[in-house]
């Protein structure tokens, strides 16, 4: 292993904008199988790296307003897991004529609910007045929009443990976010 290391140091070294030739005899490693994982199997639902399971998880339905301390359940989470946070300002140029729409969608809703003589809840009301609100704050310059995305991997030794991990961890934060 030491010897193909060198040789490849050997082969690598030398100015960067020459175009570079190497032969390697059968069976022999070249970089890429050093620093590369042993196998990728891929299935449905997960994938087998390096004999290791491994699924990702994309979480949604996450508060409105993040408070202190919203995501703790996930970051303490006592299993093999890896989290990824995705964190982009979304320009208002181009939020507010989809908060408008959807701003519209809902009054829609709201005229349709009285016209059929039927009881307009808080489904309906509660998030008009949340969208009208985030509308006046974003023109007005109060307020500024996130695209958030969050990614759970889950490592694993089996399948098994692997599936009641996912279980586990869904009920857990399925408890503690709230639904949109």
């Amino acid at each position: 292993m030491i010897n193909t290391i060198n040789k490849l140091k050997k082969i690598w070294t030398g100015e960067p904008d020459k175009t570079r030739e190497y032969n390697l005899s059968y069976g022999e490693q070249d970089f890429i199988d050093i620093i590369s994982y042993a196998g990728l199997q891929e299935q449905s639902s997960y994938l087998i790296v390096n004999d290791l399971y491994v699924r990702t998880l994309f979480i949604s339905g996450y508060p409105f307003v993040a408070s202190s301390g919203w995501l703790n359940n996930l970051v303490n989470f006592n299993h093999n897991i890896d989290i990824s946070y995705h964190i982009h300002a979304v320009n208002a140029v181009t939020a507010l004529p989809k908060l408008h729409r959807k701003i519209t969608e809902l009054e829609s809703t709201k005229r349709a609910m009285i016209r059929s003589g039927k009881i307009i809840g808080p489904e309906v009301t509660d998030p008009l007045k949340s969208a009208m609100t985030l509308r006046d704050k974003i023109q007005r310059g109060q307020e500024k929009l996130f695209q958030v995305s969050i990614y759970v991997a889950i490592t694993a030794n089996s399948l098994e443990v692997l599936n009641k991990v996912t279980k586990l961890l869904e009920t857990t934060l399925s408890s503690h976010l709230p639904t949109n």
